[in-house]
């Protein structure tokens, strides 16, 4: 069995801030989070030209908040951990694979030659 996993988010100078999660299964059923920002968020004043950017241009906001606490995200990657997954890109295949090191995921990127569109 397999999923994709994408994730929306930051890439700060400490780390890479997750805020959306979407999980889509082989049963075409999905399930989509928002999460709060991390409680140890240290945020750089050079992070504060990507936090404007990321608000103007895709409507993440690192300070609003949203409904789940950060520390779920361990404890939903953990439902996968037994999936083949496949994401795009090497930041959220970092991400994943801090989460799940003993999990097969995939960069389609990487794997396939996948681009995201560059007009919509």
């Amino acid at each position: 069995m397999s999923c994709v996993v994408t994730i929306e988010g930051f890439q700060l100078s400490q780390q890479f801030v997750a805020k959306e999660l979407t999980i889509l299964f082989d049963s075409d059923r999905y399930q989509h989070f928002h999460f709060n920002s991390p409680a140890d968020l240290l945020i750089a004043p050079r992070d504060w030209s990507t936090i404007r950017y990321n608000r103007i241009h895709s409507g993440l906001d690192l300070i609003d908040d949203s409904f789940l606490p950060y520390d779920t995200i361990s404890y939903i990657l953990n439902r996968l951990s037994t999936l083949r997954i496949y994401t795009a890109g090497h930041h959220a295949k970092n991400f994943l694979t801090k989460y799940l090191p003993h999990s097969e995921v995939i960069d389609i990127c990487v794997v396939y030659g996948f681009r995201y569109p560059l007009i919509l």
